[in-house]
C-alpha cells in the first residue's frame, strides 16, 4: 500500500479546515473540533512542516486563538515558507480576526500571485468592502471559473462606490467594526460570501447592503446590529452608504446558549 504524498494530505487537511471555517459559526465550536484536523496537521508536519505550520495557523484563527495563529505563521516562515504564502495566510487571519483594515495592503498581491484560485480572494474582497481593488484586479486578470454574479457583484459594488464617493479607506473602517464586533462574541459568519445587494432611492439606497448570516436567534442578530448602528454612529461613519446587516439562523429552541457566542 502506497503512502499519500505529502500534498494530497495537504489538499485534505485544506478541505477539512475550509468546511470548518464555512459552516462552524462560533469559536467555541470551532474548538471542539479542532482537535482531529490539528491531529492530522502533526502528522503531516513529519513530511512537510511548512504546509503543516499554515494550516495549524488556519485553524487556530478559527477558534480565537490569535496568539497561536502568530506562533504558527512564525514557524513556516522560519522553516522557509515564502513571503506570497505568508501574506496569503495572514490576509486570512487579519479577515478572521476582524482587522479587515490591517489586510487592506496585502490583499492585491496576494490576489495576483493566486489568480488561478482567486475566487476565495474575491468573496474576502467583498466582505471586506474592496470593491474597488478588486474590480482593479479583474481590469487585468481573469479569473478562472469565477460565477458571472460574483464578477458581477464586484463591479456593481464599485460603481456604487463611485457614485457614493465612498473609498475603500470608510469601507475597512465599517467592516473593522462589523467583523470585529462579531470577533468579540466568539462568532464566525457563515459561509464564503454575504449577501450583496446594491440599493436605488426607492429601494432605501442609493447604497451597498451586505447581510452576515451568524449562528444565532434572530433576536440576538438584531441586537448585534443594532450594537454595530451604535458603534457606527459614534464614528460617523453610519450615513456613508454602506449597510450592514447580521441575518440569525438558528431557531430559538434549537440554539445552546453557550455557543450563542452572545450573553443570554
Amino acid at each position: 500500500m502506497s503512502t499519500p504524498k505529502p500534498q494530497t494530505i495537504t489538499n485534505e487537511i485544506s478541505d477539512m479546515v475550509r468546511s470548518l471555517a464555512l459552516n462552524v459559526g462560533t469559536h467555541q465550536r470551532a474548538q471542539e473540533r479542532a482537535q482531529p484536523i490539528l491531529d492530522e496537521c502533526d502528522k503531516l508536519q513529519r513530511l512537510d512542516v511548512v504546509s503543516a505550520s499554515l494550516l495549524k495557523a488556519n485553524v487556530h484563527v478559527l477558534t480565537g486563538n490569535f496568539e497561536q495563529f502568530e506562533y504558527w505563521l512564525k514557524n513556516a516562515a522560519a522553516n522557509g515558507a515564502s513571503p506570497a504564502d505568508i501574506a496569503k495566510y495572514r490576509l486570512t487571519g487579519y479577515f478572521l480576526s476582524g482587522e479587515i483594515s490591517k489586510s487592506h495592503a496585502l490583499f492585491e498581491d496576494t490576489f495576483r500571485a493566486d489568480a488561478g484560485n482567486a475566487i476565495p480572494f474575491l468573496h474576502q474582497a467583498i466582505a471586506s468592502g474592496w470593491f474597488h481593488t478588486a474590480r482593479n484586479a479583474l481590469n487585468s486578470i481573469t479569473p478562472n471559473g469565477a460565477p458571472e454574479a460574483l464578477l458581477n457583484a464586484v463591479r456593481e459594488g464599485a460603481d456604487m462606490m463611485d457614485r457614493l464617493n465612498l473609498s475603500e479607506k470608510t469601507t475597512s473602517l465599517i467592516l473593522d467594526e462589523a467583523h470585529g464586533l462579531l470577533v468579540s462574541r466568539g462568532l464566525i459568519w457563515l459561509g464564503s460570501c454575504p449577501e450583496i445587494s446594491i440599493l436605488e432611492a426607492d429601494q432605501g439606497g442609493p447604497a451597498i447592503y451586505m447581510g452576515f448570516s451568524v449562528m444565532t436567534p434572530p433576536k440576538e442578530a438584531a441586537e448585534l446590529g443594532w450594537e454595530l448602528s451604535m458603534r457606527l454612529a459614534t464614528q460617523d461613519l453610519d450615513t456613508q452608504g454602506l449597510l450592514i446587516s447580521y441575518q440569525g439562523t438558528v431557531l430559538e429552541a434549537e440554539i445552546d446558549p453557550a455557543h450563542s457566542g452572545v450573553p443570554a
